[in-house]
């Protein structure tokens, strides 16, 4: 009779749900829980602005507007500010690789704090100069070609826009989460380009962005659990794998 080991039996159960743990995160610093933005590259249009580091639920740095916490909790956000008429934007590129879905998720708000009449890029894409009286203040995200120029907003660069306004409401808005399927629009092995970006020539916008993710693969939602105790007193003779910790998916 051969009888069955428990702690064999959660190795296995771990080896196999680790096995099935295919996701793949495409983008880095997502959380920018570095309280940096590495990773990413930050371009201005006129050098009048940028984005910065800064802590959710306090004030920007420049014009000391008032933003929302992080709804998933962490210590750093991302977000623009300027002085004068600018376009900014935040990007990083990106090589879609693996199997499965591509799904993108992230956190953001837009404050506007300009007249109303202001709000659309008035068919003049990411320009903040001021043509006449013509005022350009929008926030919009993008996917663009890896070969795109970062401001461009022609329909050859942009593969797909994501966002493309202001919240309305009263500021500061909340943060709004956003989740994409990729699935059908980008092709792998191919890279491209993450773009969130600003048009600012009225008055003092704000894009708040946290918790940026593209997953590729079935296990974006996941937790990592503790090991029972009899298996992991049993990894731990065999020399620890993982950490004493297993993969579970969350259904929800």
């Amino acid at each position: 009779m051969i009888r069955s080991n428990p702690v064999m039996l959660s190795l296995a159960l771990w080896l196999g749900l680790a096995g099935r743990a295919s996701a793949v995160e495409l983008l880095s610093n997502g959380d920018f829980e570095t309280g940096s933005l590495s990773g990413w590259t930050t371009v201005s249009f006129q050098d009048q602005g940028d984005f910065f580091i800064d802590t959710p639920g306090t004030t920007t740095q420049l014009m000391f507007r008032p933003t929302a916490p992080n709804p998933a909790g962490g210590s750093f956000y991302a977000v623009s500010d300027h002085r004068f008429d600018d376009a900014i934007g935040l990007l990083q590129t990106f090589t879609v690789s693996g199997s499965g879905p591509l799904t993108l998720s992230f956190d953001m708000f837009v404050n506007s704090y300009s007249l109303p009449d202001a709000f659309g890029d008035n068919g003049r894409g990411l320009d903040p100069t001021r043509i006449g009286v013509s005022l350009n203040q929008y926030a919009r995200v993008d996917i663009l070609s890896a070969t795109a120029s970062d401001f461009s907003t022609n329909p050859t660069d942009v593969v797909q826009n994501l966002y493309l306004g202001v919240d309305p409401g009263t500021n500061p808005n909340a943060y709004t989460h956003y989740d994409f399927d990729l699935t059908s629009l980008l092709n792998d092995g191919e890279s491209y380009k993450l773009r969130f970006a600003m048009v600012s020539n009225s008055f003092t916008l704000n894009l708040g962005l946290d918790n940026v993710s593209l997953f590729s693969g079935t296990m974006g939602d996941t937790q990592i659990v503790p090991l029972p105790p009899a298996a992991l007193a049993g990894l731990v003779l065999i020399g620890g794998i993982g950490g004493g910790r297993w993969i579970k998916r969350r259904r929800g």
